[in-house]
């Protein structure tokens, strides 16, 4: 070998060997780093209050549709997908303006948003519908009639796979009142399970919680009473691992608060737990479902105890325990409410919340009828937008961290009312929304038309689109070194 490159190899060689030793100590600090960064990532805030940024500009979607008639009320509130699994079933009510009789609509949606068949069903006395579920006949929808003097009952109706009607449940315990509030099937698929609030025919009597177990035939095989409290209601109802159910809602205690509520029950309907979550002024939870083999999710609405608008709350709860994992609340300029949740593929979850501007439906749309619309400046009308009703999905990850927020608006408003999974995961919310139409009045021949306009609610339905693939970063896959 040549003396120079003895000498050059011979020179060289520390400054190579204080590199690679450089180099392996900033590996380390930077690998500490991101371990670091992930390890802060990782790390569940028990509990979190967020104000939520005005939205201005609506959300992409795959599709929305509005169904209905200009000269009658329509909403659509719950939804399942078909045998298939390539079109959803949606459920809802139809009346006529001015306390008209309602209708019961069952409606099939392609996964364009465009219905394929409609079928209302008319039954006398409906006061509400609430909810669809798949059975091995067809599907059975849950809801609420009042006739006369007869107390108010719980109603399911079974429907075939085309939405024909084959025969109607009354579920009515003597002397007690019943408003249907939510169902499902049970894991043998033989037997539905209602929960619903119930009123005994005394004056001095407060609505508290019964469940209910239901065959396919419409016999009703037994029934249990929930009486914790003043004053108690199910909102709803979860399978929660294979042997228990989860339901959610409010208990009134003694000083009048109205707290979140909720009961881990066995098969037989056995109480496991039942414990209350008191926050502010008033709360209760209106959706919960099963998160893993674990914990369980509810949400709902919190009234804050001094100033300020309602908040919409999250809960994971340790189902074993009752204790709460976190809780989340969130606010906009806006009366929030979060009214469904639906856990998604490989972890993230979702959560549908209405934001009202603060007066009643039923009072919105009246002064929409009988306020014509008039030309504004666009100051103006922008100003009266932002009164709309508008509805808001949250996307979270397993810590309760906001993934996505997007928000959706159409028309003079929306409110959802209930949230399905599509076929590939997509979120589709079920509502109303205020259309306003223009109608031509007939004129001469000679002459300029005139127009009159109508403010009409209709159901309404929204596809929104599928979360992108999630990988939790606080999950370490197992690896197996040969």
């Amino acid at each position: 070998m040549p003396a120079f490159f003895q000498s050059s190899l011979k020179d060289s060689s520390r400054p190579i060997a204080g590199t690679f030793l450089l180099c392996v100590v900033m590996i380390f600090v930077f690998s500490g780093a991101a371990l670091a960064q992930r390890d802060d990532q990782c790390i569940t805030v028990p509990e979190m209050i967020a104000k939520l940024r005005p939205s201005t500009i609506g959300a992409y979607n795959l599709w929305d549709t509005v169904y209905g008639e200009m000269d009658e009320s329509e909403k659509f509130v719950s939804a399942i997908q078909n045998e298939e699994g390539d079109k959803i079933v949606a459920t809802g009510e139809r009346a006529a303006y001015k306390g008209g009789a309602k209708t019961a609509l069952l409606v099939e949606i392609d996964r364009r948003g465009r219905p394929v068949w409609d079928k209302p069903y008319k039954i006398d006395g409906l006061q509400s519908v609430k909810k669809i579920i798949k059975i091995s006949s067809g599907y059975a929808v849950l809801g609420t009639i009042k006739n006369g003097e007869v107390p108010s009952q719980g109603w399911i109706g079974m429907f075939d796979e085309t939405g024909n009607h084959k025969r109607d449940v009354i579920i009515q315990p003597e002397s007690i009142g019943i408003e249907a509030m939510d169902i499902i099937l049970n894991r043998a698929g033989n037997e539905m399970i209602v929960v619903g609030s119930a009123l005994r025919l005394n004056a001095r009597a407060q609505p508290y919680t019964m469940m209910f177990w239901v065959d396919l035939d419409g016999k009703i095989l037994q029934q249990r009473s929930f009486t914790f409290g003043i004053e108690n209601r199910t909102n709803a109802i979860s399978w929660q691992e294979d042997r228990f159910y989860i339901t959610s809602g409010f208990i009134r205690s003694d000083d009048g608060r109205k707290a979140g509520w909720m009961m881990r029950l066995n098969e037989e309907g056995g109480i496991v737990w039942q414990r209350e979550y008191a926050r502010g002024m008033s709360a209760q939870l209106l959706d919960v479902a099963n998160y893993g083999e674990k914990y369980v999710i509810g949400v709902g609405q919190t009234m804050p105890s001094g100033t300020g608008r309602p908040a919409a709350w999250v809960m994971m709860i340790d189902a074993f325990s009752s204790e709460i994992a976190w809780q989340r609340y969130y606010q906009d300029d806006y009366d929030f409410h979060a009214f469904e949740v639906q856990p998604l593929k490989d972890g993230p979850i979702a959560i549908a919340i209405n934001g009202d501007h603060g007066k009643k439906p039923e009072e919105e749309l009246e002064e929409k009828e009988q306020k014509p619309l008039k030309k504004s400046s666009a100051k103006k009308k922008d100003e009266e937008e932002k009164l709309s009703d508008y509805l808001r999905l949250l996307i979270l990850d397993p810590r309760g961290i906001i993934l996505q927020s997007r928000s959706y608006f159409n028309a003079g408003g929306v409110q959802g009312f209930g949230m399905v999974l599509g076929k590939k995961g997509e979120p589709v919310v079920l509502g109303h929304t205020d259309v306003m139409y223009r109608i031509e009045n007939p004129t001469p021949q000679k002459g300029d038309p005139t127009f009159e306009e109508k403010m009409s609610r209709e159901a309404w339905a929204l596809a929104a689109a599928p979360n992108d693939p999630y990988q939790d970063p606080c999950i370490q896959p197992y690896r197996f070194i040969p």
